[in-house]
């Protein structure tokens, strides 16, 4: 079965917070080709918020939340808060509620930024069964513009 569907997403951002709603399987996975198994995926919605503030020249720290609701799903709220050291390595926790806890650090440079996310699940959780790990990596096409002066913090 193959399934054709699409994301919407729109972000207000600034310099020093965020905040973004986005929504997966917007069609529901209505548009299908070969055996049809299923009657569709139902839509997932999001909301994101966040802060970050430089503390000093060496430190900056970041906190932001995230909530998503599904049909059939319970509600899910994510907590993170980051620290960025020298603009190049991050360290970090988080808590999903009623879910799981989260250790993450990772290297930012110019072009490239590297992560890695430690989850482990809290004891009454019935959703995740096992420890999760996460390596992620992001590639930048197009460098920084170097007219661009503003001290601003890297995203990471």
């Amino acid at each position: 079965m193959q399934v054709l569907d699409f994301n919407l997403g729109l972000a207000l951002t600034h310099a020093k917070y965020y905040v973004s709603y986005g929504m997966h399987r917007v069609n529901g996975g209505r548009i299908t080709s070969g055996d049809v198994f299923m009657d569709g995926y139902p839509a997932s919605k999001m909301l994101q918020a966040g802060y970050r503030e430089r503390l000093s020249p060496n430190m900056a720290v970041m906190a932001n939340a995230f909530y998503r609701t599904q049909k059939n799903l319970p509600d899910q709220l994510d907590m993170n808060l980051k620290l960025l050291l020298m603009d190049r390595i991050w360290v970090g926790g988080g808590h999903r509620l009623d879910y799981a806890s989260n250790v993450q650090f990772g290297i930012v440079t110019d072009r490239l930024r590297l992560g890695y996310v430690f989850e482990f699940p809290v004891a009454r959780s019935y959703q995740l069964l096992g420890r999760i790990h996460e390596f992620t990596a992001v590639f930048n096409l197009f460098p920084k513009d170097d007219r661009d002066k503003r001290d601003i913090l890297p995203t990471w």
